[in-house]
């Protein structure tokens, strides 16, 4: 996630597998990897159980465009 936007911090606490997106002065979202769907999914809220994509990539772009998350600086960014 931070490779690709800012604006978000993703933690992942010790013994979950529930990933936290924790964004400055708006409520967290949560993401789980569904084994039995082989996809990432939104946990709770109004788009629980809402396929993400089945790779990380994916997941991470939809998460992304879905939270309007402006894109990370690269170190050659003014």
């Amino acid at each position: 996630m931070r490779r690709h936007f800012s604006g978000v911090a993703p933690i992942l606490p010790h013994g979950t597998e529930i990933l936290h997106l924790i964004r400055p002065g708006k409520g967290p979202h949560y993401v789980v990897w569904a084994r039995h769907r082989l996809a990432y999914l939104w946990y709770c809220g109004p788009d629980h159980g809402a396929q993400l994509g089945t790779t990380a990539e994916q997941a991470t772009k939809t998460i992304g465009r879905t939270l309007g998350l402006p894109p990370a600086q690269t170190p050659s960014d003014p």
